[in-house]
């Protein structure tokens, strides 16, 4: 698949030039508390999709851009907060190569789906094995209705391949498995640690 193919270069050539080192994990908090999740998170380079996406790393296709409209439960603390990551049928979008632990990492958001109810959003992770290959691994599956809904933990421990420090770099795509929906997802956070 085309796509996929563009997709693959952009993060293999992040795994070639990473940038700064991943030994400083950055601030965490707490932002899924009303749900009961006392996780620790840290917020998705660009993940309030509220500024330039293309600037923070992201590469989207097929119409996926910025459009109005945010999550209604200020978990960034920001009630400024006005834009959401809209995903239309045949959109892709792919987060940078995101520094990680293999410490049963999960990551969630919010969710809205505006299209028919059974439409599915496909959350898949790409990451360069110990082979130096690009891999892409399917991590689940995304339902929601016309109100935002908060994802239930998305579990991707087996797509690291940690150096000998434990961590690990992998990029997160978002894309509409079917022509059924009309996605905007909002507040990507990663929980880079199972008990901190």
């Amino acid at each position: 698949m085309a796509l996929v193919g563009a997709l693959e270069a952009g993060v293999g050539a992040a795994a070639k030039d990473p940038g700064p080192p991943c030994s400083v994990p950055p601030a965490t908090s707490q932002p899924f508390l009303t749900w009961n999740d006392s996780h620790q998170y840290f917020l998705a380079p660009g993940g309030d999709m509220e500024s330039d996406l293309s600037a923070a790393g992201w590469w989207l296709s097929g119409g996926a851009g910025l459009t109005s409209g945010s999550e209604s439960f200020d978990v960034t603390g920001n009630p400024g907060d006005a834009q959401s990551l809209g995903l239309p049928a045949g959109s892709a979008a792919l987060t940078p190569a995101i520094c990680v632990t293999i410490h049963d990492p999960e990551l969630r958001f919010f969710a809205l789906n505006t299209g028919k109810k059974d439409a599915v959003l496909d959350v898949s992770s790409l990451f360069v094995g110990n082979d130096g290959k690009v891999h892409t691994k399917d991590l689940g599956d995304v339902h929601a209705g016309s109100a935002w809904t908060l994802t239930d933990p998305i579990k991707f421990k087996n797509s690291i391949q940690p150096g000998p420090d434990r961590v690990g770099e992998v990029a997160f795509m978002f894309s509409p498995r079917d022509n059924k929906g009309n996605w905007k997802i909002d507040d990507l956070y990663i929980d880079p640690l199972k008990s901190q």
